[in-house]
C-alpha cells in the first residue's frame, strides 16, 4: 500500500492539472465497526492521563507502552511544579503529600531495574533533593543495582552544589573496592561539576583503582575532573600523581604542571626527589612533551639540584633525557660539551646526532663552527645544513657552496633553503650561479618569492638579472594560460614521457604535494583533484595564489637578525611559533620576531614552469593528468639540459641488490602489513614504493632451512637442510629423525657465487647459521663477511657482543645499528660497481633486548592482551626499521636508489612468546600458516609500480631465480633451481607456471610441531602429519586462520593433494622419518620440547 498516488509527475509548475480529489489514503477501516466519532472519544478518554490520580500515575511507571510512562511522569512533574508556584496559603492536598511515599513504595516493590529508575527520575524531577531516601536507594542490591547508584550520583550532582551527605557517599564509593567501573564512571562525570575543594578526596579514591589503568574511558574521565586541580595547587597535585595507581593520569598531571611557568617547579621538585629510574624517566618524558614548541622557559628553582643529581645517574637514558630537558630550560652548561662532540669525527654517529639535536633545540648561538664540521659526515649533513639557516655567520655560505656539487638532491634543496634565508648569503648564492658553480635551475620560484619579501631593491634586480622574473599581472597570467593551452595539444601530450614527468614532479612539486600517496603534506593532496582537466592544471600552476584555502596561507616571519622564515603555522605557544617550511620544521621565539604577516600568496610560487624546457613542461603537465602512477626509469632528468650529443650505444647497467632478512618476524609485524602497534615508517615507505606480497612464504618454519633455500633456490627437502642447525634430539620419540645435513654444502652454487662471477661485489653482514667455520660466508661467494657464525642467536644485542666475527664497538652500542652501519660502509665502498648486499639481521630473534628509550615508548603505548603489545620486541622492530632507513638513505645519497632492488622479508613466522600472528594460526616452528607466512616487500624502480600488491603465493626459493633474471645472469648448465622467477609478477605482465609449493619437516620442534609435510595449491593447503598419518585440509582464501579442517568433507581433494605431496617428496629426494625402535612414551616425556632432558 502507498499513501499517495498522482498521475502527474512531481515538480510541475502547472498545479491546476493536479487532481486534488483523489490519490491520498484518507482512512482504512473494517466494515461494521463503531463510528469514527465514537472511536475518537474512546481514544481520548483512554489517553487523557490528566484525569488520573497521582497513585494511578505512579502505577503507570510499569506500563509496557513507553508513551504512558513518559506522560505519567510529565504530569506528576507538572503537578509538583504547580504546587511550588501556588500562593503561600493554597496548601497541598493530602493526596499530593503522599506521592513521594507512593513512588518509594513502587521503587521498593518492583524487581525491574528499569521501573526503579523511572521512579527515581520522577522523584528527582518532582522534589529535587532525594534526602532521607538516598540511603535506601543506595542499599539496593541484585543485578544491575550499580545502574541505580550511578544514576543517583548523576542526579545528586546535577545542580553543581552537592549536598554534604551525598559528597560523603561519593568519597566512600570512590575508595570502595566493591564498586564496579560504572559507578566510578558516574563519579568521574560528577567530579567535573563540583567545586575544586570537593574534588581532591574523590579523585584520590578513583586513582587508587589500578584495575582501571587499561580501561578505554575511565583514566581520561578521571583526568578531565582532575586537570583544574593542577593549576590550583600544583604541589598537592604532585602528591596525587605519586599516589595514583593509574600511570596515564600521573603522566598527565606532570605534563600539565610543566606546561606553565607558574606550576613547573612542582614537577621539577618531584624529579629532584625521585630515586627509581622508571619514575625519573616518566617525569623527564612528560616535561619534555610539555615544553615542546616553547622557548625562553625560565629555569625552575628546583632545576639546579635536580640536574646535578640526574647527571650522575647510572642509567644512560636518564642522563640523555636530562640533557634534553636542560636545553628546554635554557640551561647552557651542556652546550659547549655538545659542540665538541658534534665536531669530533671520532665520536659515534649516534652521539653526534644527539649533540646536533641538542644544539638546535638549545638555540645555541655558537654552534655554527660545529655544524659546519658536521657537513663532512653524510648522515649529519642534511640536519646540519638545515640548522645553519639559524646563524648569520659569514663562514657558512662559503662552506656550503664549497660542498655543493658533492651533495645529493635532497641536500642541495636544504643548502639552497639555508642560503636564501638571508640577503647576504643569497647574494653569495647568486655569485656562485653567475660563476657556474651552482645550476641556476636549482633555485626554484619558491626561493625567489621568499627573497622578494626582504624588499631589497638591489637584491631584486640581481634576481631578475641572474634568475629571471617571477611576478606577472593578472592579464599576463591569462595570456600564459592561453599560450600553454595552445602549445599543449592532445597530440603533443600523448607524446609525453610520463616517467620523466614524474621525476620533474618529484623535484619541483613533491616537497609540498602528495600525488599517488607520495610527497609532502604542506600543500593539499592533489590525487583526487580535477587533474584530468588541462585548464584546471594550468590555472593552478600558473596562478597558484588566485584561490588559496585558509589552511594553506603562508606566514612570513622576519627575525631580528635578518633571517626570513616562510611556511605554514604548525603550532603557536605563548613564547614561540612553529612553522612548517618546505624542507624543515622551525621554532622561532616570539621575542626574536621583528616582522610577521599572513601572506595572501600561496606557499606554491608563480613561475614554476619558467625553468623548464617545452618538452619538460609537456612531460610534467601530462604526468599531473595521469589517472594512475607511472613507473620511474632511466637516469634522473636534468632541468636545464645542454644540447644532446649523438647517442652512444646503450650499455645495460646491472642492478644492485639489497636483501634484508629479519629473523623470527611475524607476517603482520610491519605497519604496512597491518600492525597498529609496531612503528615501521621506513619499511612502510619502501612498501609504498614497490610491491607488497600478501601470500609470501618462508621455505620452512625455522631459520636455517629458509636461509639455505634463499641462497640456493632449492627447497630445504632437496638440500636435506630441514631443521635449524644443529637441531635438538628426541631419542625416544615415536619417529626417528633422518641423518640430515647440518651445513650449507660448498658444492652448492649460491646466489653470491653466481653474482660474484658476473662482476658483483658481495657481502654478508649479520647472522649466518649455516654451518661452522668451514662453511662460513667467505667460502660461499661473499667477498665481505661480518657478524656471521654457526650460532642462531647473538649472545647480546649490546656491545660487547661476544661474536667472533664482529669486533666489539663502544660499550652499549646496539647490534642492529652496528650491522646497518657496516652495510652502508659496504655500499659506500662499492658504489661504482654492481653489488649484492645480504643483510640478515640477528633481530628480532632472542635474546629480546632493545634500547631503553624505545622500550619506554612502547611500554606507554601498549594495550595489555593485544596481539601486538610486547614493548621490548616492538623496540627491536623499530631499530630494525631504522636500519632499513639508514640503508635507503645511503642509496639516495649516492644516487643508487633508482638502480638498486631492495628486498625485505623474514625467515619464518613470529615467535608466539613475543608476538601474535593473528589472524594466522600458530607461529614459528608450526605446520600452520603462522609458522611459514611472512612479509615480503620488493622495491625495483622501473620494474615495479609503486603501491603494487600481489596475492599470488610465492616462496623464499623464488628469490634466487628472480635476482639472477633481473641481473641478466643465466643459471649454470643442468643447475637445479626449485624456485621460479617472480619477474612476471613484478612487471605485472604475466603469471607463474607452477601449480603448487611445498614444505617438508621430518623433525620435532620446541614450539610443539611434529613431523609433517604440506602443500599449497590454489586456495587449498593440505598438511600431512607423519607420526599418525592425519590429514588436515584448509581453504586458505575462506579460512585464513585454518579453523575448519575440511579433509573429512572433501576426501577426494585431500587425497589428490596428498599424492601430489608424496610425488614431490620422491622427486626432490626428501628424507623421511622412520619408526623409532627406541620409542618409549615414558622416556620421551622426560625430554622437554627443546631437546633437553628434564631434571
Amino acid at each position: 500500500m502507498i499513501d499517495w498516488y498522482d498521475k502527474q509527475a512531481c515538480h510541475l509548475r502547472t498545479p491546476e492539472i493536479w487532481d486534488r480529489t483523489n490519490g491520498r489514503v484518507y482512512n482504512v477501516k473494517y466494515r461494521g465497526v463503531e463510528s469514527r466519532e465514537s472511536r475518537v472519544e474512546s481514544q481520548r478518554k483512554a489517553t487523557d492521563l490528566t484525569r488520573l490520580s497521582d497513585a494511578e500515575l505512579v502505577k503507570l511507571h510499569a506500563h509496557p507502552n513507553e508513551w504512558h510512562v513518559r506522560m505519567a511522569r510529565r504530569i506528576l512533574q507538572e503537578r509538583a511544579e504547580a504546587v511550588r508556584h501556588a500562593p503561600p496559603n493554597a496548601g497541598i492536598s493530602a493526596t499530593q503529600a503522599q506521592t513521594p511515599g507512593l513512588l518509594m513504595d513502587f521503587f521498593r516493590q518492583t524487581p525491574d531495574v528499569t521501573h526503579k529508575l523511572r521512579a527515581l527520575w520522577t522523584l528527582h524531577a518532582m522534589f529535587g533533593v532525594l534526602g532521607e531516601d538516598r540511603h535506601e536507594i543506595l542499599s539496593v542490591s541484585g543485578p544491575d543495582s550499580e545502574t541505580i547508584r550511578a544514576w543517583l550520583i548523576q542526579l545528586d550532582s546535577e545542580q553543581r552544589d552537592v549536598p554534604g551527605t551525598a559528597w560523603k557517599g561519593f568519597v566512600e564509593m570512590a575508595n570502595s573496592a566493591d564498586e564496579p567501573p560504572l559507578v566510578r564512571l558516574a563519579l568521574a562525570s560528577a567530579l567535573q561539576r563540583m567545586r575544586l575543594d570537593e574534588r581532591w578526596k574523590i579523585a584520590a579514591g578513583l586513582l587508587s583503582h589500578a584495575e582501571d589503568a587499561d580501561d578505554h574511558n575511565l583514566p581520561l574521565m578521571y583526568w578531565y575532573g582532575i586537570e583544574p586541580l593542577v593549576a590550583a595547587d600544583p604541589a598537592k597535585a604532585m602528591l596525587l600523581a605519586k599516589a595514583s595507581k593509574i600511570e596515564k593520569v600521573s603522566r598527565f598531571i606532570v605534563r600539565r604542571a610543566a606546561s606553565t611557568n607558574e606550576t613547573t617547579n612542582a614537577a621539577v621538585e618531584w624529579l629532584a626527589s625521585a630515586t627509581d629510574v622508571a619514575t625519573q624517566q616518566m617525569l623527564l618524558d612528560e616535561m619534555r612533551l610539555a615544553l615542546e614548541g616553547r622557548v625562553n622557559v625560565p629555569q625552575p628553582v628546583a632545576w639546579t639540584p635536580a640536574y646535578e643529581k640526574l647527571l650522575k645517574s647510572d642509567d644512560a637514558a636518564v642522563r640523555a633525557k636530562t640533557d634534553n630537558l636542560a636545553v628546554a630550560f635554557g640551561d647552557k652548561r651542556i652546550l659547549p660539551r655538545m659542540r665538541v662532540v658534534l665536531a669530533d669525527a671520532r665520536q659515534s654517529i649516534e652521539q653526534r646526532q644527539r649533540a646536533l639535536d641538542l644544539l638546535v633545540k638549545g638555540r645555541d648561538t655558537e654552534a655554527a663552527p660545529a655544524l659546519r664540521a658536521a657537513l663532512n659526515e653524510a648522515v649529519l649533513r642534511g640536519p646540519a645544513l638545515r640548522a645553519l639557516a639559524a646563524f648569520d655567520d659569514a663562514a657558512t655560505s662559503p662552506a656550503i657552496l664549497a660542498l655543493y656539487m658533492q651533495l645529493n638532491d635532497t641536500e642541495k634543496r636544504d643548502a639552497i633553503n639555508t642560503l636564501v634565508a638571508r640577503p647576504g648569503s643569497a647574494n653569495k648564492l647568486f655569485d656562485a650561479i653567475e660563476k657556474g658553480d651552482v645550476p641556476r635551475t636549482d633555485v626554484h620560484a619558491y626561493h625567489v618569492q621568499q627573497l622578494l619579501v626582504f624588499k631589497d631593491d638591489a637584491l631584486a634586480k640581481r634576481i631578475a638579472s641572474v634568475w629571471g622574473e617571477i611576478r606577472a599581472t593578472a592579464k599576463d597570467k591569462l595570456e600564459l594560460v592561453v599560450k600553454h593551452k595552445a602549445a599543449l595539444t592532445s597530440a603533443r601530450l600523448k607524446s609525453a614521457d610520463h616517467s620523466n614527468g614524474r621525476r620533474l614532479f618529484t623535484k619541483t612539486c613533491s616537497a609540498c604535494h602528495v600525488l599517488f600517496g607520495e610527497g609532502g603534506k604542506i600543500g593539499p593532496d592533489i590525487t583526487g583533484s580535477n587533474r584530468a582537466n588541462l585548464d584546471y592544471i594550468l590555472e593552478n600552476v600558473l596562478d597558484p595564489s588566485a584561490i588559496v584555502g585558509k589552511d594553506y596561507l603562508m606566514t612570513v616571519v622576519v627575525t631580528t637578525d635578518g633571517r626570513i622564515v616562510s611556511g605554514l603555522i604548525q603550532q603557536e605557544t605563548d613564547s614561540a611559533v612553529t612553522l612548517r617550511t618546505i624542507n624543515d620544521t622551525v621554532v622561532v621565539a616570539k621575542s626574536d620576531i621583528d616582522e610577521r604577516k599572513l601572506s595572501e600568496l600561496s606557499l606554491m610560487p608563480e613561475g614554476q614552469l619558467n625553468q623548464l624546457t617545452p618538452d619538460e613542461q609537456r612531460d610534467l603537465i601530462a604526468y599531473l593528468g595521469t589517472p594512475n602512477q607511472v613507473a620511474l626509469r632511466g637516469p634522473n632528468a636534468a632541468l636545464d639540459p645542454r644540447p644532446a650529443a649523438a647517442e652512444a650505444p646503450s650499455v645495460q647497467v646491472r642492478p644492485n641488490f639489497v636483501v634484508i632478512l629479519l629473523d623470527d618476524l611475524g607476517w603482520t609485524d610491519f605497519g604496512c602489513m597491518g600492525s597498529p602497534f609496531y612503528e615501521t615508517p621506513n619499511i612502510d615507505r619502501l612498501a609504498a614504493q614497490g610491491m607488497k606480497f600478501s601470500q609470501a612464504y618462508a621455505a620452512a618454519a625455522l631459520c636455517s632451512p629458509t636461509r639455505a633455500s634463499l641462497l640456493t633456490g632449492k627447497y630445504p627437502a632437496r638440500l636435506h637442510i630441514t631443521d635449524f642447525i644443529p637441531g635438538r634430539p628426541r631419542p625416544h620419540a615415536k619417529l626417528a629423525m633422518p641423518n640430515w645435513t647440518k651445513h650449507l654444502p660448498l658444492a652448492e652454487w649460491t646466489l653470491a657465487e653466481a653474482l660474484r662471477e658476473a662482476g658483483y661485489a658481495t657481502a654478508c653482514i649479520g647472522k649466518w647459521h649455516l654451518g661452522d667455520a668451514d662453511f662460513f660466508p667467505e667460502k660461499q661467494g661473499f667477498d665481505c663477511a661480518i657478524g656471521g657464525t654457526e650460532s642462531g642467536a647473538a649472545p647480546s644485542f649490546f656491545s660487547p657482543y661476544r661474536i667472533a666475527t664482529l669486533p666489539d664497538g663502544e660499550p652499549g652500542e646496539y647490534l642492529t645499528d652496528r650491522e646497518s652501519l657496516e652495510a652502508v660502509r659496504f655500499i659506500e665502498a662499492n658504489k661504482d660497481r654492481p653489488f649484492f648486499l645480504y643483510l640478515p639481521h640477528h633481530a628480532v630473534h632472542t635474546p629480546i633486548q632493545a634500547k631503553q628509550e624505545l622500550i619506554e615508548k612502547y611500554r606507554l603505548m601498549a594495550t595489555p592482551g593485544a596481539p601486538h603489545s610486547h614493548a621490548t620486541y616492538a623496540a627491536m622492530i623499530e631499530s630494525a626499521d631504522q636500519s632499513v632507513g639508514r640503508v635507503l638513505a645511503k642509496l639516495d645519497e649516492l644516487h643508487l636508489a633508482e638502480r638498486t632492488i631492495v628486498v625485505v622479508t623474514s625467515d619464518n613466522g613470529g615467535l608466539l612468546a613475543m608476538t601474535k600472528n593473528t589472524p594466522l594460526r600458530a607461529g614459528k616452528g608450526s605446520a600452520y600458516e603462522g609458522g611459514v607466512r611472512v612479509p615480503l616487500l620488493i622495491r625495483a624502480p622501473g620494474i615495479v609500480s609503486p603501491k603494487a600488491t600481489c596475492d599470488v603465493p610465492v616462496i623464499a626459493c623464488d628469490l634466487y631465480p628472480t635476482m639472477l633474471a633481473l641481473a641478466g645472469v643465466p643459471p649454470k648448465p643442468k643447475q637445479i633451481v626449485d624456485g621460479e622467477s617472480l619477474e612476471p609478477l613484478l612487471r605485472q605482465n604475466g603469471a607463474l607456471r607452477r601449480e603448487a609449493i611445498f614444505w617438508h619437516y621430518p623433525h620435532y620442534h620446541g614450539q610443539g610441531a611434529t613431523p609433517y609435510g604440506a602443500i599449497r595449491s590454489g586456495d587449498w593447503r593440505l598438511i600431512e602429519f607423519y607420526d599418525d598419518g592425519r590429514l588436515e585440509l584448509y581453504n586458505i582464501s575462506e579460512d585464513i586462520g585454518e579453523t575448519t579442517n575440511l579433509a573429512g568433507a572433501r576426501p577426494g581433494l585431500a587425497e589428490s593433494l596428498r599424492r601430489k605431496l608424496d610425488s614431490w617428496r620422491r622427486a626432490v629426494g626428501a628424507q623421511m622419518p622412520t619408526p623409532n625402535p627406541n620409542h618409549d612414551p615414558l622416556l620421551d616425556a622426560q625430554w622437554d620440547p627443546y631437546g633437553k632432558k628434564k631434571k
